[in-house]
């Protein structure tokens, strides 16, 4: 079962330096949700939390080359131990989820869209492009995104992808590949997780870039 928990973050609450989509998104999950808890977190209130971490996660945060990866782990880190969902401040909720939906799975996801030319995925050879991960289904191509998702406490697959991201936490990969979307859905496929009964993937109808049904990712922004 997912708790009734929304989780944002920004550097600050002045939402206008984030730009025009996070007051939009902020105030979308706000009204549909609005028996939900609302945890809002700035870079102080994430430095305040890391502290208070094992000293794993600690060094894990501090070593991470890039701010993008460390706030792509810190959120990792708040839904395995609070649950809920973390929604991008670029991602816009149209419809509320069912309630069946976050009662009946342990996780929730959606399909981040690869139908593009993945040039910016890759360095200079092409390592990191993890094509064998890279699903395609009649969704076309695509991998589990990040920008929303939410989850049960103590989720196994976010587990799986904090202890990766320890035991990896001094390469310098590119973030997508590092922390981000390309990560998390091959951690999900090497544990079996992805598609399993446990849990829930919406489909591009759903859930996609600029539009959806439920939510729609406008990819505004990086930290």
């Amino acid at each position: 079962m997912i708790p009734n928990i929304i989780h944002q973050s920004w550097k600050t609450t002045t939402l206008s330096s984030y730009g025009p989509s996070a007051k939009k998104s902020q105030n979308s999950w706000q009204k549909l949700y609005p028996d939900f808890e609302y945890k809002f977190w700035t870079d102080k209130d994430i430095t305040d939390y890391i502290q208070k971490q094992p000293q794993i996660y600690q060094q894990a945060f501090n070593d991470l080359d890039q701010n993008i990866k460390k706030m792509d782990f810190f959120r990792y880190l708040i839904l395995y131990e609070c649950g809920g969902i973390y929604s991008d401040m670029d991602f816009i909720a149209n419809k509320r989820i069912e309630k069946n939906i976050l009662s009946n799975y342990s996780f929730i996801g959606y399909k981040a869209c690869r139908n593009h030319r993945d040039h910016y995925l890759k360095d200079g050879d092409g390592a990191f492009s993890d094509k064998s991960y890279t699903i395609n289904d009649g969704d076309g191509k695509w991998v589990l995104g990040q920008a929303f998702f939410g989850c049960e406490r103590g989720h196994k697959g976010i587990e799986a992808l904090i202890k990766d991201i320890i035991s990896n936490k001094n390469l310098k990969h590119p973030p997508l590949h590092h922390t981000g979307p390309e990560k998390i859905n091959k951690v999900f496929i090497d544990n079996n997780l992805l598609r399993c009964d446990s849990t829930f993937i919406f489909s591009k109808q759903e859930i996609n870039n600029d539009s959806g049904g439920i939510g729609y990712h406008l990819r505004a922004h990086q930290w």
